[in-house]
């Protein structure tokens, strides 16, 4: 899973299988500062359930968060999450560089790619690429 962080219009969520395929976007509200907007604070920090559905239906093991804009907040509320057991055993999470994502999101090549998808919700998907990178640099 790869969370792109965001205040005012959410964290972009988005789970992909071993293949790209993409398996599920959603846009969740975890982070307690940042907007002010009024659907933004109705629904901060009540999201934390739909990450736990996505695990339970999905099964997913690795979070990948994106760097930019409400990054230590959101690896703050991973982090708790993780150490509360709120995800399954073994689940762990990594800060990735998310340079080039909102980038990619709007080019002809994301559009082609992704025809039916929102723009925020492509920079999610694109944080995958960006943590399969991370791995094999490693």
């Amino acid at each position: 899973m790869a969370i792109d962080p965001g205040y005012k219009h959410g964290c972009k969520v988005a789970v992909l299988d071993k293949q790209g395929n993409v398996l599920r976007t959603e846009v969740v509200y975890l982070q307690l500062s940042g907007s002010s907007s009024v659907k933004a604070s109705r629904f901060r920090g009540r999201d934390e359930p739909k990450l736990q559905k996505l695990q339970e239906e999905i099964g997913f093991k690795t979070i990948a968060i994106g760097n930019g804009t409400g990054c230590r907040e959101t690896e703050t509320i991973i982090a708790r999450m993780i150490n509360e057991k709120m995800f399954n055993e073994g689940t762990k999470y990594t800060v990735v560089d998310e340079r080039g994502a909102s980038v990619y999101s709007v080019t002809p090549l994301a559009q082609q790619e992704l025809p039916n998808m929102d723009t925020n919700l492509r920079s999610a998907v694109s944080l995958v690429g960006a943590y399969w990178n991370h791995c094999q640099s490693m």
